[in-house]
C-alpha cells in the first residue's frame, strides 16, 4: 500500500505495467484476480474513477463471455468500489455481493472481505442491522478457521458499523475482541493505538470519562513507541 500511495511518477509506471501484464494474461484467459485487484488500488490512488469504471466494465464483459469467474469476481469488487465513491450504495452492495458469491467458490478470505465491505455499505445506506448480520457471519467464519486476517478485518468492519450507528457499547465490545484476538506483536502497534483510541472515545460517550482517558493514554503511548522506532539512528 505504501508503494501504491507513492505520489511519484513511479506510481503511474507501475500502473501501466500491471495493465500490460493483464493484457498478456488475457490472451490465454488466465485467472488473475490478484492482479486485477491490485490495479483497482492504483485507480483509486491516482483518482481516475471514470476510467476505472470503463476498464472494469469492459473486462467484466470479456470475462463473463469466457466464464472466467475469478476474474469476474475481481471486476465486480472493483465496480463496487467505484459506486461506493459515487455514494450509490445500493449498486455498490449489489456488486460486492456478486463478487462474494463467486469468491465463495474458491477463496474464503476474499469472500469474507467482499461480505465485510458490503456490510459497511449497508450501514452507509442506512441499514446497519443488515450490515451487522453480514459481518457477524464473517466473524463466525474467522473463528471456525482460526483465521487472524479474517477476524481482524471483520471485527474492524463491525466496529465501524457500530460507530456509524452510535452503538458505543457494541463498539467497546468489538474493540475488546480486536485487542484479544487480533493483535500480532509489535508490528500491530499502529493498529492497536487506533483501537484504544476508538475504545476511549466510546467510553467517554457512555459516561465513563476516567476509563476513556486511560485508554486514550495507552493509545498515545503506543503511538509514541511507533515514532521512537522509526526515529532510531543506525
Amino acid at each position: 500500500f505504501r508503494e501504491i500511495n507513492d505520489p511519484s511518477s513511479k506510481n503511474i509506471e507501475r500502473f501501466q505495467l500491471i495493465k500490460q501484464a493483464i493484457e498478456l494474461f488475457d490472451q490465454f484467459n488466465n485467472s488473475i484476480p490478484a492482479l486485477l485487484s491490485t490495479l483497482r488500488l492504483y485507480y483509486y490512488s491516482l483518482n481516475i474513477q471514470e476510467e476505472r469504471y470503463q476498464y472494469y466494465e469492459q473486462k467484466l464483459k470479456l470475462y463473463t463471455t469466457r466464464n472466467n469467474r475469478p476474474n469476474m469476481a475481481a471486476c465486480y469488487h472493483a465496480l463496487g468500489g467505484y459506486y461506493n465513491i459515487k455514494a450509490a450504495y445500493n449498486r455498490a452492495i449489489s456488486n460486492y455481493l456478486k463478487a462474494a458469491d463467486i469468491y465463495k467458490e474458491y477463496n474464503t478470505g476474499t469472500f469474507c472481505n467482499s461480505l465485510s465491505v458490503a456490510a459497511d455499505e449497508y450501514a452507509n445506506w442506512g441499514n446497519p442491522t443488515r450490515g451487522e448480520l453480514l459481518v457477524d457471519s464473517t466473524i463466525s467464519i474467522g473463528f471456525r478457521l482460526s483465521n487472524l486476517a479474517i477476524l481482524k478485518n471483520s471485527f474492524g468492519q463491525a466496529n465501524t458499523i457500530a460507530l456509524i450507528g452510535k452503538k458505543y457499547e457494541k463498539c467497546i465490545s468489538y474493540c475488546d475482541s480486536l485487542i484479544k484476538y487480533c493483535v500480532n506483536g509489535v508490528s500491530d502497534f499502529d493498529f492497536l493505538s487506533r483501537i484504544f483510541t476508538e475504545k476511549g472515545i466510546c467510553l467517554i460517550e457512555t459516561g465513563k470519562p476516567e476509563d476513556g482517558l486511560s485508554n486514550l493514554a495507552i493509545a498515545q503511548q503506543l503511538a509514541d513507541s511507533i515514532r521512537r522506532a522509526f526515529n532510531t539512528n543506525f
